[in-house]
């Protein structure tokens, strides 16, 4: 097999989605130091991979890229003479066409769909019986572009000495001064899986604190400063609300000071997994079995908390994320105990 030279990745999708796609930079260079990488992402995730030195050059594309934009992408594939494209993202179909009618030699991806007589290398994926973790599929694609043995890696989030000074800033500002044990809450998920009621993580927020005597931490985008507010309100003088004001290497820079983080199943669980933090994952579906071998927190130590009930229409291989049944049979003292036995665990 000729080890291609010049390679594009595309991940056209959300944060953590990215995050569990830069091991296959990592794994490459590590491969084959001399293969010049492409990452083709969407414009608002830049940060996520500008200082990676793994990566030689950031493209940025729709979603979807309207078929308006595919003789652009075609010319500028063919230009830059790529060998193999790998296509993180399940059915990512205009990415295909644009990949085949470019003529890059080597097409990784996988689908079910008729586009799949478009790829070289198609990696068939069972969403509803995922047998390997995201990182694992994705380095598995790589394996398909050289020889060399590929070592599962962990997710890189580049978080450089301005974005620790940021978050130390923070944290001052905040009252809690550098050796002082926090851990975050992020109650938001961005929707991309079923949310949890901001009143129960507040509680979770104070009453772990009377366990362990760390202060929170609540995090979150600018759209979430209410929710992250209403977790605060609850939570009492041991909270502080960090809503809209991290980037994503700042946010990675704070949860690398924390000693764990209590999140939904979104990015920040995957941010959290890049820079070494503990997680406690709430997770109020009917398939959260599924998600979890799909999508767990990547080496770091974790714990899960499913909902005990399911609501109407669900199924254990299909949560329709529209009920409540299954929120309401989350407590807040199931969460604290996960949290409390991570900690334990861990000798934090």
């Amino acid at each position: 097999m000729r080890t291609p030279r010049r390679v594009l990745v595309v991940r056209q999708d959300r944060l953590g989605d990215l995050l569990l796609t830069t091991p296959v930079a990592t794994v490459l260079k590590k491969a084959v130091p001399e293969c010049h990488i492409t990452y083709m992402i969407r414009p608002h995730l830049h940060e996520i991979v500008e200082y990676n030195p793994n990566i030689d050059a950031v493209w940025h594309t729709a979603y979807s890229p309207p078929v308006s934009e595919w003789l652009h992408w075609i010319r500028k594939i063919r230009r830059e003479r790529l060998d193999a494209i790998i296509l993180g993202k399940p059915d990512s179909g205009a990415h295909t066409w644009i990949a085949a009618l470019a003529r890059i030699p080597v097409r990784v991806g996988s689908t079910h769909k008729y586009y799949a007589r478009f790829l070289t290398h198609n990696l068939p994926f069972d969403f509803h019986n995922p047998p390997i973790h995201e990182v694992e599929l994705v380095t598995t694609m790589a394996q398909h572009i050289t020889s060399v043995p590929l070592q599962l890696e962990r997710l890189y989030l580049p978080v450089l000495p301005l974005h620790e000074q940021q978050a130390e800033k923070l944290l001052q500002v905040s009252g809690i001064n550098p050796v002082e044990p926090f851990f975050c809450v992020h109650p938001g998920t961005g929707g991309s899986s079923h949310s949890w009621y901001p009143e129960r993580y507040g509680q979770v927020a104070r009453k772990l604190s009377e366990a362990t005597g760390w202060k929170a931490v609540v995090t979150g985008g600018n759209n979430e400063k209410a929710l992250a507010e209403v977790v605060c309100h609850q939570a009492g003088e041991v909270a502080v609300n960090f809503a809209g004001q991290t980037s994503v290497p700042v946010l990675g820079a704070v949860l690398r000071r924390a000693k764990l983080l209590v999140s939904g199943d979104t990015g920040a669980v995957h941010v959290a997994a890049s820079v070494g933090t503990p997680c406690v994952v709430v997770h109020p579906v009917s398939d959260y079995r599924i998600r979890e071998k799909r999508w767990h927190p990547w080496m770091v130590p974790y714990r899960i908390v499913p909902a005990t009930a399911m609501c109407p229409g669900c199924t254990p291989q299909k949560c329709a994320m529209g009920g409540e049944s299954c929120k309401r049979s989350i407590t807040a003292d199931a969460v604290v105990e996960a949290a409390l036995s991570l900690a334990h665990e861990l000798g934090l």
